[in-house]
């Protein structure tokens, strides 16, 4: 007996080290926005793709960017406004002190229109069908982001190639259900402190990365254990 409890505690010790190494990597990003789709498709996909990575990575999307909710204090009536969005972010983020109860009221204003707002609800609404799963919901985004227009032809066609179910999707797209998935998108964005400055933002290990084309390469310099063969090259 006290042989079998020596062994797990090896196994559970070892798990724990393997949990600790992960990378945390965290992307803020909007749907449709296209310096986002630029890196979806290029440094992001390089980096989740490349051989071992999801091995060592703890990646998440978080999709609401650069949208705000209109406040009396900061406004946003007029439309998308980047002053009134940083308003939005230093008075109903993480300053440490309660937000006002408009905070997250209303609807989103977003940095590329109606289009933009619809595809993030889209892309919350599959990470929850996924169970905020990256290696199940990141085939659809690299999908449907890579198209460059966030069009209805190319959602049926990219949720048939990454088995997802579309009927699911648009149901939860369309239900007022969704606003409670795309208010812990909207909480978890406002909160980052030091603000976002812009998308994509992407931390590593929290920190921001100022160069996405660096990614694979710094997320390989921060890895503490024996390196997949997708660091190699930079060894």
């Amino acid at each position: 007996m006290m042989k079998a409890t020596a062994v797990l505690g090896v196994l559970l010790a070892a798990a724990t080290a393997t949990a600790q190494e992960k990378v945390v990597l965290r992307f803020y990003g909007e749907a449709g926005c296209p310096p986002c789709q630029a890196m979806i498709v290029g440094p992001l996909n390089e980096t989740l793709y490349a051989p071992g990575l999801w091995d060592i990575l703890d990646y998440q999307y978080i999709p609401f960017g650069n949208a705000f909710f209109i406040t009396p204090q900061c406004g946003g009536e007029q439309g998308y406004n980047s002053t009134q969005r940083l308003c939005w972010d230093n008075l109903c983020g993480g300053s440490g002190n309660p937000p006002p109860s408009d905070c997250f009221s209303g609807n989103p204003v977003c940095q590329h229109g109606p289009q933009e707002c619809y595809g993030n609800i889209v892309e919350v609404c599959l990470k929850n069908m996924t169970g905020n799963d990256p290696q199940l919901y990141q085939p659809f985004v690299l999908c449907w982001e890579g198209e460059n227009e966030l069009k209805n032809s190319s959602f049926n066609s990219c949720a048939e190639k990454t088995n997802i179910d579309v009927q699911k999707l648009n149901a939860c797209a369309a239900s007022p259900a969704n606003r409670a998935l795309l208010l812990d998108a909207a909480r978890e964005t406002a909160n980052l402190r030091p603000a976002h400055q812009g998308t994509p933002w992407v931390l590593i290990n929290g920190k921001d990365l100022s160069n996405t084309n660096d990614m694979l390469k710094e997320v390989c310099k921060a890895y503490t254990g024996t390196p997949p063969a997708g660091c190699h090259k930079f060894n």
